[in-house]
């Protein structure tokens, strides 16, 4: 099972795809950051790359769940609408390529990712990026080979908002797997009574 998290930004924005290889077992298959504001500083431009990249990760990795953080904290007004966008863009690229897409998209709290991949909810970024490495077995064969291959993993790559996005995936496993707990719980009373 494929899930794919994703840190939103305008200028930049975080995006990961992991397998789910078992019960526990999770693998880290791609990560990266799109990097918007390398295109324009034209607002309708970047939303649209957004777009057309999210696009393109949805289609290739046709994904299970797409794990999507909230809008919950801004710096100022005009931040805040243009996150907003941004999450709308990224919301209809899922829509426009993943059949029943209300029912694989979670949407997360910051606290809640923190909480779930460091177990504080308050946690740093350095702290989050600790935690992913010893969350993910291969993440540095990952990054090693792509140092290998010549990429430019360091900078373009492995930013925060990699590693968010990284922790947003982690996230959704984490939920989905109580929700369908709690539901196979639920139909095993149903079927006792």
């Amino acid at each position: 099972m494929i899930i794919v998290g994703i840190d939103p930004g305008v200028r930049k924005l975080g995006y990961s795809v992991i397998e789910i290889q078992g019960l526990d077992k999770c693998a880290l298959k791609d990560m990266g950051v799109i990097r918007a504001d390398k295109i324009s500083d034209s607002l309708g431009l970047r939303l649209e790359f957004i777009h057309e990249e999210i696009s393109k990760i949805i289609k290739t990795w046709n994904p299970r769940w797409v794990g999507l953080e909230k809008a919950v904290n801004f710096k100022n007004v005009d931040s805040a609408f243009k996150l907003t966008e941004a999450r709308g863009v990224i919301r209809l690229a899922c829509y426009q390529n993943l059949d029943q897409m209300d029912s694989r998209m979670v949407e997360l709290s910051p606290t809640a990712i923190k909480k779930e991949s460091t177990g504080r909810g308050q946690s740093t970024k350095e702290e989050i990026e600790r935690a992913m490495y010893l969350r993910f077995a291969n993440l540095q064969q990952w990054v090693d080979m792509r140092m290998e291959e010549g990429k430019e993993v360091q900078a373009e790559k492995l930013t925060h908002d990699s590693f968010d996005a990284l922790a947003i995936a982690w996230t959704t496993w984490v939920k989905v797997r109580q929700k369908q707990r709690v539901g196979a719980r639920l139909k095993y009373t149903e079927g006792a009574t």
